[in-house]
């Protein structure tokens, strides 16, 4: 009588990993290159401080851009998953194409509003695409 309801929720196949996108914790991850003592990783850490500091002029938090692109965020995260994609699956599909830069941690980050402005523009429009020729496989 005392039966479970199973778990309606689908994991990715893979395991987390280190370099895997934490949810939840709040934290805007940094790139590993930061945390190192590594001479080489000098220039990545002195380019981060200086577009921290400069950067784009500040995006208004209310404006109608930003909230359309929390709104498609939403979508495509929700339209993903019923389309039964993983984050690495819409990462690997879009770097056979665009190049290497579209890792599971992009898409993640896209999804949880964690890249700039700036980045989450240009990588709106290419999901949008992939998500439309996705549909249309998988109709």
């Amino acid at each position: 009588s005392g039966s479970l309801t199973p778990c309606l929720y689908k994991f990715p196949e893979h395991a987390l990993s280190a370099s895997s996108c934490a949810l939840g914790h709040g934290f805007t991850p940094m790139h590993q290159s930061l945390l190192s003592d590594d001479p080489t990783a000098a220039d990545f850490k002195q380019e981060f401080r200086r577009k921290s500091k400069s950067g784009e002029e500040p995006i208004d938090m209310d404006s109608p851009e930003i909230r359309e692109l929390e709104k498609f965020a939403n979508e495509f995260k929700l339209r993903r998953i019923k389309l039964d994609y993983t984050q690495t699956n819409v990462g690997e599909a879009l770097a056979a194409v665009h190049g290497s830069e579209f890792s599971q941690t992009t898409i993640c980050r896209f999804e949880n509003l964690q890249l700039s402005f700036k980045n989450a523009c240009k990588l709106k429009s290419i999901l949008s695409k992939w998500l439309e020729e996705a549909e249309q496989v998988g109709g």
